[in-house]
């Protein structure tokens, strides 16, 4: 989406609240159908008169202009992430953006939902340009993934983050090492077919009894507001020695939208510092 203006920040929230439940409100009416290689270049612009017109409401600014790329193809994308229309609404108009401190390298200004869920970037006209180019590869790449792997992870951090809580790296058995490498080398030529340079690995690391450990802390605070806390006390912490070390069968890397690489791994004490 695309404002033709350059405004203070409430005007732009408020203009960007019409543009958007008037694209999403108008999707509704369009019957759901397999998408064109047109949908993917579609660009919607709806003019927003001072006064309202027969299908904009009337505001209190100024004339403005909406654009919508590729909007058939979008809520092909929301749906296939599960990302329903009224939560989507809720998440972008109900409450004002948060603008994030630090921009990026090309100068883009990133904003964040009030509920977190999530991420606007500001593009310049080329680079929007170019990444609608990519939408056909990737709905063809989205199109290959199981439910599974198309599921998001958190949190998020960057390479000196894992550097510091993970000085020695992660060690993987032969299997696993060679399914990731060979995804990381499909991922690869799909980048360069689209010409781009920059590639990110994203590794999810999910701590299965620092998970259990929370939740047991949490049971344990519950359950002490509602006594004593002596009785409350002992019995979590039974649970937490009876859990310690079950439950870890699994690490799950999703490597890429296209495939989710799966490696066993033995019991580990709690003591140890697991990844």
């Amino acid at each position: 989406m695309n404002f033709c203006f350059r405004r203070n920040f409430k005007v732009l929230y408020d203009n960007n609240d019409f543009g958007i439940q008037h694209a999403i409100g108008g999707l509704a009416s369009k019957p759901e159908r397999d998408l064109l290689m047109q949908d993917f270049m579609t660009v919607e612009t709806t003019n927003f008169p001072h006064e309202g017109s027969n299908h904009t409401p009337a505001h209190h600014y100024s004339e403005f202009k909406f654009k919508t790329y590729a909007p058939i193809a979008f809520r092909y994308f929301r749906d296939l992430f599960g990302i329903q229309p009224d939560d989507f609404l809720m998440s972008m108009c109900s409450a004002p953006l948060r603008e994030l401190s630090n921009p990026g390298a090309s100068g883009s200004i990133f904003y964040l939902t009030n509920d977190d869920e999530f991420i606007i970037k500001t593009v310049q006209h080329k680079e929007g340009e170019f990444l609608q180019k990519l939408l056909p590869g990737y709905y063809l790449n989205l199109d290959q993934a199981n439910k599974s792997e198309r599921q998001k992870t958190s949190p998020t951090y960057k390479d000196l983050d894992f550097m510091e809580h993970h000085t020695e790296g992660l060690f993987l058995e032969a299997d696993t090492y060679n399914a990731l490498i060979k995804t990381m080398q499909r991922d690869c030529r799909v980048l360069e077919s689209f010409k781009i340079m920059d590639y990110s690995l994203l590794v999810g690391i999910h701590n299965l009894d620092e998970a259990q450990r929370e939740k047991t802390e949490a049971r344990k605070r519950t359950d002490s507001g509602q006594s004593d806390g002596d009785d409350a006390e002992g019995e979590p912490r039974k649970g937490l020695n009876r859990t310690r070390s079950i439950n870890r069968q699994r690490l799950v890397a999703h490597s890429t939208a296209m495939e989710s690489i799966q490696a066993e791994s033995e019991p580990i004490d709690e003591e140890e510092d697991v990844p």
